[in-house]
């Protein structure tokens, strides 16, 4: 059953052209697996591959929540993320190329952060690519900070940042 915007968007505030209650939140399992990967390979400048998305959409700690306008409605960005010994680690966060600057990406975030805090998490982590900036900007402005850096981490030769933040 579909969660919606109003159960737990209270991390941080987002600005969004399409009205946070009538967003729905929905639990992505490997049943989901082609919306999934139709936004990462339209989102994401390097795509993990079907086998990876598999494996993770079927993952025993798996805390994966996708966004869409409407129960009719197709995926419009997805966070994966995993819940483990009282961390939330959040793996990848995409929105479709159509659908981004709506704050579909601000919202799963800030869903996948209070969910993981209610399930007695703590603390949450990520890795992003330095160059990223917009990403950069979202997960600061949420609240974390970099922790680290990875010098040339990414095939492309980008540096990763590695950030956290309290929950």
């Amino acid at each position: 059953m579909p969660e919606t915007a109003s159960n737990s968007l209270s991390s941080f505030n987002c600005v969004m052209k399409v009205p946070s209650e009538r967003l729905l939140f929905i639990r992505l399992g490997k049943a989901d697996f082609e919306q999934v990967r139709s936004v990462e390979t339209a989102g994401c400048n390097d795509p993990w591959t079907d086998t990876m998305l598999k494996d993770e959409l079927s993952h025993a700690n798996a805390f994966h929540r996708g966004v869409s306008v409407s129960a009719a409605g197709g995926l419009c960005a997805y966070i994966l993320c995993r819940l483990q010994i009282g961390e939330l680690h959040i793996y990848r966060l995409c929105t479709h190329p159509a659908q981004r600057r709506q704050g579909y990406a601000e919202a799963l975030l800030s869903h996948a952060l209070a969910a993981a805090r209610s399930m007695g998490a703590a603390r949450a982590f990520l890795e992003v690519g330095a160059s990223n900036t917009a990403a950069v900007i979202l997960y600061r402005r949420a609240g974390f900070s970099v922790d680290a850096g990875r010098k040339k981490y990414y095939p492309d030769g980008d540096d990763a940042l590695v950030m956290s933040r309290q929950l």
